[in-house]
């Protein structure tokens, strides 16, 4: 749930781009419900099926021929999902190296030149990361819950992004308006439930991955108490 959650930082910059941004909630309810309904199938009647042997990827546990067409499916989604990032980044770093140029909202070859570079830069640094970094799988441990043995620095990011960013969003444009009407009182509630189960997910639950490795690594031997 949190490493879901933690991708909806690359709405704020979609939203600013739109013609119409009043728009943008019915696109949201549409796929947010979606995706619930996806996920909650998929991942139920896999977890089912497979019980203890679940990998990540859960369509890592099928059989060659099912994996394939699973990853079939999977590579487009997965590239699909880099380009967004990437864009996502590429959009905050060009606005700032050409915050006060001309060529900021003009199609000329400079503008179109520090853009190609700056996506270049982002996806050379995005394959050293990932193809060249010995460590990388600790590395991603920093975005993916509880995925790997390092679970504070995932818990950070993903509670941040995905649940208390949104709530201190919220709380600042409503500054002076919190408890303005029943349904900005309604809303004020949810949101300060989301820092609250952020913060849980920060403090509490990476607390118990790390308590729950220490034991793994003194059943293991890995720890000398001499």
């Amino acid at each position: 749930m949190p490493s879901n959650n933690s991708g909806q930082i690359t709405l704020p910059s979609f939203i600013a781009e739109m013609r119409d941004p009043r728009e943008f909630p019915k696109v949201l309810v549409a796929v947010t419900v979606s995706e619930m309904f996806v996920f909650t199938i998929c991942g139920g009647v896999m977890y089912s099926k497979l019980g203890q042997y679940t990998t990540g990827s859960a369509y890592g546990a099928l059989q060659p021929v099912y994996k394939k067409i699973a990853y079939s499916f999977a590579i487009p989604t997965i590239i699909m999902l880099g380009v967004l990032y990437a864009s996502v980044v590429g959009r905050f770093l060009f606005f700032r190296i050409m915050r006060n140029s001309k060529h900021r909202y003009s199609h000329s070859v400079v503008g179109w030149t520090v853009w190609a570079s700056v996506i270049a830069g982002c996806w050379v640094f995005a394959f050293i990361i990932a193809g060249v970094i010995p460590f990388f799988n600790d590395l991603l441990s920093m975005l993916l819950l509880f995925q790997t043995n390092s679970g504070l620095m995932s818990s950070l990011f993903d509670s941040f992004f995905g649940f208390i960013f949104w709530g201190l969003a919220y709380l600042e444009l409503n500054r002076g308006r919190w408890w303005s009407s029943w349904w900005k009182s309604i809303l004020t509630v949810i949101n300060l439930s989301f820092l609250v189960v952020g913060a849980f997910f920060l403090s509490i639950l990476s607390g118990m991955k790390e308590a729950n490795d220490s034991c793994g690594n003194v059943r293991l031997g890995a720890i000398d108490f001499k």
